[in-house]
This record gives C-alpha cells, sequence and structure tokens, in this order.
C-alpha cells in the first residue's frame, strides 16, 4: 500500500514488541526498517527526492485488539517506529471475548484507557475506529488523537437516504414530508 502511495498503514493484531518491530520494519526505508524500493507511484509523482524524505513521512499505525496485545501494550509502544496505536473497537470485544459491538462494557473502557495511557506514555498518536460521527467525536473529546467518522459504505447510505428521502419529498432525519411540499 505505502508503494501506490499510502501515507501510512494500519497494521493489525499486534500483539507482541517482535510483532511491532516487524511492521516498522516492513513501513520504513533502510536504514530505519527494510521497505524495498521497487515501482513506486510516490517517486513516479513526486521524483525520487520521495525516498529522502519517505521515512518522515510514513505513519505506522498498529492496533492493539487483544488481551496479548494489551498485556504488551507497552513494549510494543515502546518500539522504535511506531507512530500510533489504533483502537477498532468492534474487534477489541472480539480479542477480549465480549460481543461485538458491547463499546460500554467495562472491560472494553478499561482496555481502550490501557492503550490510550500508553500512549500519552510513549508520546505516540492515539486513533480510533469511529463507526458513527458521533462516536468518533465522543473519541476526539477523550484521549483520542485522531478517528475515523465512518465508512465509506456509511456515507454513501447516509447520502442515498438523503436524496431518496428528497426526491420523496422528505426530510431525511424524521421520514416526514417536508414543509412545502
Amino acid at each position: 500500500m505505502l508503494d501506490v502511495g499510502a501515507a501510512g498503514v494500519i497494521v493489525p493484531m499486534v500483539n507482541s514488541p517482535a510483532d511491532a518491530a516487524r511492521a516498522v520494519d516492513a513501513c520504513y526505508y533502510p536504514p530505519m526498517g527494510s521497505r524495498s524500493c521497487g515501482p513506486m507511484r510516490p517517486a513516479m509523482t513526486e521524483g525520487f527526492e520521495y525516498l529522502a524524505q519517505a521515512n518522515a513521512q510514513i505513519a505506522c499505525v498498529l492496533m492493539i485488539e487483544t488481551e496479548q496485545g494489551l498485556d504488551n501494550v507497552d513494549a510494543i509502544a515502546a518500539v522504535d517506529g511506531v507512530d500510533a496505536l489504533f483502537v477498532g473497537p468492534m474487534d477489541l470485544c472480539y480479542g477480549l471475548g465480549l460481543p461485538p459491538g458491547d463499546f460500554g462494557n467495562t472491560r472494553v473502557k478499561d482496555a481502550i484507557a490501557t492503550i490510550t495511557q500508553a500512549c500519552a506514555r510513549h508520546g505516540l498518536a492515539a486513533g480510533m475506529f469511529g463507526y458513527t460521527p458521533e462516536l468518533a467525536r465522543a473519541s476526539l473529546n477523550g484521549d483520542f488523537t485522531f478517528a475515523s467518522a465512518g465508512t465509506d459504505i456509511s456515507f454513501f447510505r447516509a447520502g442515498l437516504a438523503d436524496g431518496l428521502a428528497a426526491a420523496r419529498g422528505q426530510d431525511a432525519a424524521r421520514g416526514e414530508p417536508k414543509a412545502g411540499y
């Protein structure tokens, strides 16, 4: 993904410092890592100067999703080259043996606090997958540095619902006819 122009990657299922070190190694060019120098879109669009500054531009973001990852979160966060830790709350529920979507569970809340506190101790950004703009806002009002505000599909569905409601002369939020129709 980095070779086609992504500015960073989110690496799932990081459970140990060794996993974190492998992710860092794959993200960065020597001497920081061992990323290969194959045909790269950024070098084609920005020129080969990209190679000299790529390591400073890449974000290596690691997901903490399991009990093992939580047990090792400080050691993972201490790996040189890690830029951020990321929480996928649905995966975290699964990793804790809880039903998916049980975001209010004390174990999930405690796990999230453990991750954000490790980020703070190690000077890393903390990210959250926000399934909705409301979850993203709550994350950003909490201890998270960045959050997604939904998915392409959720935005597509919302736009489609608004468009259909407008075509039907309805207020999309309430499904009622708009005034004046």
